[in-house]
């Protein structure tokens, strides 16, 4: 669907676990992934475990309480460290330039818009800027300038055919029909 309106989106991945008995971000997804970016759309992390904040954890320096919803660790609330954290993101950002051939944006989502002033410091500290859910649709913002765009945000479903995430929230950029200018869902 976005291809055929001619939706350029930014798409936040994380390695959830699809239909296939992989994950979003494996092998089996990469043609998929690659197709996405070929459209011209971008890519920002969404952690690569689909990493829930929980609570900061008291002391210096910052680490959190974090519970994965996917990966070796998923259901498993543990401490991590804001260099822990960071890793997590930069894995996401990674994977996905592995596989489109695209340098992602340095842009992140929490599952879930969980988050904590301090754990957006940590990582605004290594490089990822983040990026709250669906704002208002009177709101102009742009995943790529912060200017110029208006939001859209949309939740795809695990079908045989497209990655099983949360990761598919998307935001039209200023190239998207949007009609007239609200946001728009493929859904």
């Amino acid at each position: 669907m976005l291809k055929r309106q001619n939706v350029r989106v930014t798409f936040f991945a994380a390695a959830e676990r699809t239909q296939t008995d992989g994950d979003s971000l494996d092998d089996h997804w990469a043609p998929w992934w690659k197709a996405r970016a070929a459209e011209g759309n971008e890519f920002g992390s969404h952690t690569y475990d689909h990493a829930y904040w929980r609570a900061d954890v008291k002391g210096t320096p910052p680490s959190f309480r974090i519970k994965p919803s996917a990966g070796p660790q998923d259901g498993k609330e543990s401490t991590w460290s804001a260099a822990q954290y960071c890793a997590n993101i930069r894995k996401s950002s990674d994977r996905l330039a592995a596989i489109t051939g695209k340098k992602p944006l340095p842009l992140y989502r929490a599952p879930g818009g969980k988050t904590s002033p301090a754990l957006l410091a940590a990582a605004e500290g290594c490089g990822y800027k983040y990026v709250a859910g669906r704002p208002p649709a009177s709101s102009a913002t742009s995943c790529r300038a912060r200017s110029s765009a208006t939001p859209g945000c949309s939740r795809r479903r695990s079908t045989p055919s497209a990655p099983a995430t949360s990761c598919s929230r998307t935001w039209a950029s200023g190239r998207a029909r949007t009609r007239g200018r609200r946001p728009i869902s493929s859904r």
